[in-house]
């Protein structure tokens, strides 16, 4: 689902490529021009070059109209990105709230377990530490050896996340 939202903004993208600018009238402006010009060839005497550049100009007129259903479209692909964008951040908080209830009781587990003190899921607090480049190693330490001092000190559990570089 991670790939969805960025093919419809190819597909987007492609069809505004394709499509070139966006007319500056209305449909109903068109086709009011379409009118008055049509209105003007039925009731006026003009050479024949006139009437073919009237010709020319309605048809003209008539492609910007038949723009406007790829501008739909491209509208309708944009409306569909925005709302999948909207559910994969609702799915990815989601997620994110499981994690961290998840990690909550484990934290709950591993202190009953090493401390045979039982604590509610409410006092167990969450918190991001981000760490440097330069300090991962020695707040790791050799082999995980300080984190599992630092867990069994302070009755915490510590998750460290090398893509974010974030102790939870």
């Amino acid at each position: 689902t991670l790939d969805l939202p960025m093919s419809l903004r190819e597909k987007v993208r492609a069809k505004k490529d394709a499509a070139g600018r966006r007319p500056r009238a209305s449909e109903q402006e068109l086709e009011q021009q379409i009118r008055d010009i049509e209105f003007d060839i039925s009731t006026t005497n003009m050479s024949k070059k006139d009437h073919d550049a009237k010709l020319r100009q309605i048809s003209k007129i008539r492609q910007q109209l038949a723009s406007f259903d790829v501008f739909k479209e491209i509208d309708a692909l944009n409306y569909e990105c925005k709302v999948t964008q909207e559910r994969l951040d609702l799915q990815r908080q989601a997620v994110k709230e499981l994690t961290s209830g998840l990690r909550k009781l484990e934290v709950i587990s591993l202190i009953f377990r090493h401390q045979k003190i039982q604590i509610s899921l409410k006092d167990v607090v969450e918190k991001d530490l981000a760490l440097q480049d330069s300090v991962v190693g020695d707040f790791i330490g050799t082999k995980g050896r300080n984190l599992k001092k630092l867990e069994a000190d302070h009755c915490v559990v510590l998750d460290y996340e090398a893509r974010y570089k974030v102790v939870h």
